[in-house]
């Protein structure tokens, strides 16, 4: 049985097919979801599942802004994903910098293929 719904990348909403969603089992998902659940705040996740990433939404462009949310995205996926079985691995790199956001790609390698769709997320 699938844990998630699929999700189209372009559009950011639910895939539907014939007026139902379509379940997944990707790794895509389960990431996403893991970096955007904001950790022990969920109604219907456990205390672990999610992130703490919701915590930098309105901080301050500090310096150690960037390595917290390499921290932070590492952190939502290894215990979410990778320690699931459904990857194998997880690296962040930040790839900009800018007075006004980050921008980071998040890696995830899943554990039955050798190469992951690889996500940039900019937080604001």
């Amino acid at each position: 049985m699938a844990q998630n719904l699929q999700i189209d990348p372009v559009k950011k909403d639910y895939v539907v097919v014939n007026g139902s969603p379509v379940p997944s089992d990707r790794v895509e998902e389960a990431s996403y979801f893991a970096l955007t659940i904001p950790q022990g705040r969920w109604l219907y996740g456990l205390p672990s599942q999610g992130s703490q990433l919701f915590t930098l939404l309105n901080s301050k462009r500090l310096p150690n802004i960037d390595p917290l949310f390499a921290t932070y995205a590492q952190d939502a996926i290894q215990r979410n994903v990778v320690d699931a079985g459904k990857a194998s691995a997880v690296e962040v790199q930040n790839i900009a910098t800018s007075r006004t956001g980050t921008s980071n790609q998040i890696e995830v390698i899943p554990a039955q293929s050798q190469l992951s769709q690889q996500f940039n997320f900019t937080p604001v």
